[in-house]
């Protein structure tokens, strides 16, 4: 299951880069290297991906003999870091409710999962958990 989880999460990565880049994924490839971490310092499970993706697409080299060329990609801006969280957020959401592993609610703009049938240490945390704690806005 973490496999098909990454390969959301690689696919949309990978997609935004090549679109932005202005080429296809028959023209141009990109690549990451990735550690799925299931457990965190207090030994409790956390499970998460380390994920370092590579900042350009690489094109031509589809021939034998031809180079491939690295076309350098701009870091995503805020509003695109944005669209890409909901994006990998709402396919891996659909992903688990597939699966029957989790359920999948859209209350509010901050998607929300909730394992099982309704568990209320989700919904205490949910609220403010792309703000920062306790509602705060987090800080920059």
């Amino acid at each position: 299951m973490m496999g098909r989880v990454l390969g959301i999460v690689y696919r949309t990565l990978a997609t935004h880069q090549i679109r932005k880049a202005g080429h296809t994924h028959e023209s141009a490839r990109t690549g990451a290297v990735t550690l799925i971490q299931r457990f965190g310092s207090a030994l409790n499970l956390n499970i998460h991906f380390h994920m370092l993706l590579l900042d350009g697409v690489y094109t031509g080299g589809h021939a034998a003999q031809a180079k491939p060329c690295c076309q350098r990609v701009k870091a995503p801006d805020r509003e695109e870091l944005e669209q890409l969280v909901y994006a990998i957020s709402e396919r891996t959401g659909r992903y688990l409710e597939r699966q029957g592993v989790a359920a999948w609610s859209r209350f509010s703009t901050v998607n929300r999962w909730r394992v099982g049938k309704s568990d209320p240490r989700n919904r205490r945390r949910s609220a403010g958990a792309c703000r920062g704690h306790a509602g705060k806005p987090a800080r920059r």
